[in-house]
């Protein structure tokens, strides 16, 4: 028996042994798991995002670790913790996607609401009747299920969860459908959009909104047409209808530096959604499939490219509805020719090392693509979205100078990491990055490796080498105590610094933790770079997955 095997008590667990314990019997393991934390994972869910929900939250946090046991690693946590941090993730998933469907049910009242039933007149009867037969026509190109799905929330005034009741099917289920149909809808009904609108000002004047609620048929499909009129109409043309409707531009991005330089940008005026938690690995994340709903949403997604987050970026293509864009701003930033290749991204590979936005003259560009990208997309905010620039790039500048005068002080410019995260930077800074441990493989280097770079730390005379804060690295430690220098483990990739909300919880507030962090460690004079004030001109209200 498993059981006798190894402890009950899956806190205790190894890595190994949490590792043989699923190879042996994973239905052992997910029994002792419910068993153990489940009502925990559940009260968590319950406190986020009520009882109603709670149990797909815990539904769906005890799957994630059944498809990926590998996520948890005991050496860095309990079981029950790493648990809880997933349903805290997986249940504001559920809230936000509550607060969209409200969002599009409340637009939808409000169309409704445009259209008086005290004064019909003759020709009315008529415009729904072709109104009607043209959408039917429309739902008849869609695949049943979709349309099975539109017709029971907008026509039969079914939630999603009673309409999963009545299908048999997952609510998320039920939501990816409602919204495939609709986005493969939308280019078959855009040329009624002036019509409805129209029809809409005809129509306006006593509001009998309760009476149009318990009718079906012919006005139903009227509404559903009033509805993508609201919502195919871009930033640059706000119909009266959209007005009212206070519709963000959804920003979805991938890692927490690019988040934050995208809210530094846009401030309060779009709604961004960080999607890569901070401390993952974004070249090997996989996007859990809570995501895919939210690009479904988006109207532009930003991520890194060269090549940084594929399966994000085939999860977004395949997802985002026509129209959405997705922006690449570190293809955007270099031409080919500037990319650099090296031993953890070798050209054979093809691969180029994507981290850009540790040099801050290139986060510059990130920000300045944010900027005239906005301003294209919602041009009412053009003037707002330039000045948050100026601020952004002036700090910036502030930052660039504070950096040179504090690497002027060190005797050695030089870098050996975990992780290969400044080679944009040091060629920009004039440093030499000796190496890094985690290579193109992300697996640790060979003995002989190790024992090159101990050779090349020894003779390079730096004073210490540096670990990453997220990544505890024994190989660097062990390379730091033969040479016989300073091994710092403080070093952040992508991990912002403080919690969301705090001025560091910034790239701004990255940036300076981990250059104060070099310069220090390696003989240098960090007071210029401590005097670098951190303190962004807008609020940061995006969403960053912890």
């Amino acid at each position: 028996m498993m059981s006798a095997s190894i402890p009950l008590d899956l806190a205790s667990l190894t890595k190994s042994q949490w590792d043989a314990a699923w190879a042996t019997d994973q239905s052992w393991v997910m029994s002792e798991v419910y068993r153990a934390h489940a009502a925990a994972v559940r009260q968590r869910a319950t406190h986020i995002c009520g009882a109603d929900l709670a149990h797909d939250v815990t539904h769906e946090v005890l799957m994630r670790l059944w498809r990926h046991p590998g996520g948890f690693d005991p050496s860095r946590g309990a079981l029950r913790t790493y648990l809880l941090v997933l349903a805290s993730g997986v249940a504001i998933d559920q809230v936000r996607s509550e607060a969209r469907r409200r969002g599009r049910e409340r637009r939808v009242e409000f169309a409704s609401s445009l259209v008086s039933h005290d004064d019909i007149t003759v020709v009315e009867p008529l415009l729904e009747k072709e109104t009607a037969e043209y959408v039917n026509h429309a739902l008849s190109t869609i695949g049943p299920a979709q349309r099975r799905a539109i017709e029971a929330v907008y026509f039969e005034g079914r939630t999603y969860a009673e309409t999963a009741t009545h299908t048999g099917v997952a609510q998320g289920t039920v939501k990816s459908r409602v919204r495939l149909g609709l986005d493969r809808l939308r280019p078959a009904v855009s040329s009624l959009r002036e019509d409805a609108q129209k029809k809409a000002k005809v129509m306006r004047g006593t509001r009998s909104s309760n009476r149009l609620a318990g009718r079906r048929g012919a006005f139903g499909i009227g509404t559903l047409i009033v509805t993508f009129a609201i919502s195919s109409c871009g930033a640059d043309s706000v119909s009266p209808v959209d007005a009212s409707a206070d519709v963000k531009v959804q920003i979805v991005t991938t890692v927490a530096p690019i988040t934050s330089i995208v809210a530094s940008i846009v401030g309060d005026r779009a709604d961004v959604h960080g999607i890569v938690p901070e401390g993952t690995n974004s070249h090997t994340f996989e996007p859990k499939p809570s995501v895919a709903e939210l690009l479904a949403d988006a109207d532009v997604m930003y991520i890194n490219g060269l090549a940084l987050e594929e399966p994000t970026k085939d999860l977004a293509e395949s997802n985002m509805r026509d129209g959405a864009a997705i922006v690449e701003l570190g293809t955007l930033t270099i031409p080919e020719s500037d990319y650099i290749y090296d031993f953890s991204f070798p050209l054979e590979a093809g691969k180029p090392n994507p981290h850009l936005w540790t040099d801050p003259t290139l986060a510059r560009r990130y920000a300045e693509i944010v900027k005239d990208d906005m301003a294209a997309r919602d041009p009412e905010n053009a003037s707002y979205y330039t000045a948050n620039y100026d601020v952004f790039a002036a700090t910036i500048d502030e930052l660039d100078g504070a950096m040179r005068t504090a690497f002027a002080t060190i005797p050695k410019r030089e870098l050996l990491t975990y992780h290969d995260a400044y080679a944009y930077f040091a060629r920009t800074y004039d440093w030499t990055v000796l190496g890094a441990i985690q290579i193109s493989d992300f697996e640790d280097p060979t003995p002989g490796e190790v024992a090159d770079l101990i050779d090349q730390v020894r003779a390079s005379g730096v004073p210490a080498i540096f670990g990453s804060e997220v990544f505890p690295s024994p190989v660097l430690a062990q390379i730091g105590r033969e040479a016989g220098v300073e091994y710092v483990d403080d070093l952040r990739d992508d991990d912002l610094p403080g919690q969301p909300g705090d001025d560091e919880h910034s790239w701004l507030g990255l940036m300076r933790f981990d250059y104060i962090t070099m310069t220090d460690a390696l003989g240098g004079d960090s007071a210029a770079l401590r005097a670098v004030v951190v303190n962004s001109s807008v609020v940061d209200e995006a969403t960053y997955p912890q």
